[in-house]
């Protein structure tokens, strides 16, 4: 007699990650203007006013468009105290070019793109300032980094199958989670077997169990 599994998937499985919206080679676009006055252009039209603080969203992409006199270059510096002055050392310096997609880090003529990286662990913010290349904490302010918000994600198992005594089933992962594969004879049971764990890359990937037991349950646990 053929030996058949019977799979339980658990499509109501769903784990959260940080999501930050993608809309393009930028999320958002802000005007810069002397000394300074921001203006967000895009994706809504917000007057920030001059020399604001700011509030961002780590993940998210921000173009700032830079115009001003040649008297007044914009930097980003993690000098946050209001000793802050022209020789404050740019925030590059501590996260490396990274964040700055074109690789521009002050201009009074030009494009930052900045994606600030994530808090440290623990931390659901931090803290740095934008500040005058030539007239420092004059034209300054603080800009908070935010933790991307949490969403949920459901988790969606796709093309189940059994042959050849192997079980398969994929899943669509993201970047940052880790998919524990496992399995449990009974349901009467919660002593849930891990058989692999694979890391999420943002690609669909398979799991396989090579079982030829009477039944037997699975499910993906995502962390």
């Amino acid at each position: 007699m053929k030996t058949s599994i019977l799979c339980r998937i658990a499509l109501l499985v769903a784990f959260s990650v940080a999501v930050a919206p993608r809309l393009g080679a930028a999320d958002v676009t802000i005007n810069v203007r002397d000394v300074f006055y921001f203006t967000e252009v895009a994706p809504a039209n917000i007057d920030l006013g001059n020399n604001p603080p700011l509030t961002l969203t780590a993940g998210v992409t921000y173009d700032f468009a830079v115009s001003t006199s040649s008297f007044h270059p914009i930097f980003f510096t993690d000098d946050t105290s209001n000793a802050r002055n022209t020789a404050s050392r740019n925030y590059e310096a501590v996260c490396g070019p990274g964040p700055y997609n074109n690789g521009l880090t002050q201009t009074s003529s030009g494009h930052i793109l900045f994606t600030p990286p994530a808090p440290p662990a623990g931390q659901n913010s931090y803290t740095i300032a934008y500040l005058c290349a030539l007239h420092g904490i004059s034209y300054s302010n603080l800009i908070t980094v935010n933790r991307a918000p949490v969403v949920s994600v459901p988790v969606v198992l796709i093309n189940p199958g059994y042959s050849n005594s192997t079980f398969t089933v994929s899943c669509q992962t993201v970047v940052g989670s880790n998919y524990i594969f496992q399995v449990i004879p009974s349901l009467a049971q919660t002593n849930w077997q891990s058989l692999s764990t694979n890391a999420g890359d943002g690609s669909v990937q398979t799991f396989q169990h090579v079982s030829e037991t009477g039944q037997a349950f699975y499910r993906i646990q995502v962390k």
